[in-house]
């Protein structure tokens, strides 16, 4: 059993780039909230954080994690031991950082200026709200473009973790 914490001792998470083997895909996008309901029946696990949607959002960000080496089962195992309140862009002076920020750890999943640039703008318009989906694939139905997300459907669902997380860092 962990002690509380005394006075004068800091909490922090250690943010390290070990989730995903090399090769792995990290996808962004965005989803009608209807649909949420349906991914929420088709996956294996589940997990809701503690901060509730807001309601009257038109569609919920999503990024869409597909590990190369097809351990899917234990990267939800790690996330949810991380306990993640959700996915935001860290922004340092080599370049941002998309990241996974948990509880009791943090994973850069991605370091690509435009993916981060579009995942902030999501995040503003969702107040927040989003969904963290570990999946063996995402099918493109249609090519995303510039202005835009591209139509896709999802493989099999082994992780949906929905987060509502506000602000970003900076450093």
């Amino acid at each position: 059993m962990e002690s509380p914490p005394r006075r004068g001792d800091l909490i922090g998470i250690k943010v390290t780039q070990d989730l995903l083997s090399e090769g792995s895909e990290v996808q962004i996008g965005l989803m009608p909230p209807d649909t949420l309901s349906t991914l929420r029946h088709e996956a294996d696990e589940v997990v809701r954080g503690d901060a509730v949607f807001p309601a009257g959002i038109k569609s919920v960000p999503v990024i869409t994690i597909t590990p190369s080496n097809r351990a899917f089962t234990g990267v939800v195992d790690r996330l949810k031991r991380a306990r993640p309140l959700g996915v935001t862009v860290i922004n340092r002076p080599e370049g941002p950082m998309l990241t996974v920020m948990g509880q009791r750890a943090g994973y850069v999943i991605a370091n690509d200026p435009a993916m981060s640039r579009v995942w902030e703008r999501n995040l503003k318009e969702s107040d927040g709200a989003h969904v963290l989906m570990v999946s063996d694939g995402v099918t493109n139905i249609e090519e995303p473009d510039p202005d835009r997300p591209g139509l896709g459907r999802p493989g099999h669902v082994y992780g949906l973790f929905e987060c509502v997380l506000r602000g970003g860092m900076s450093y």
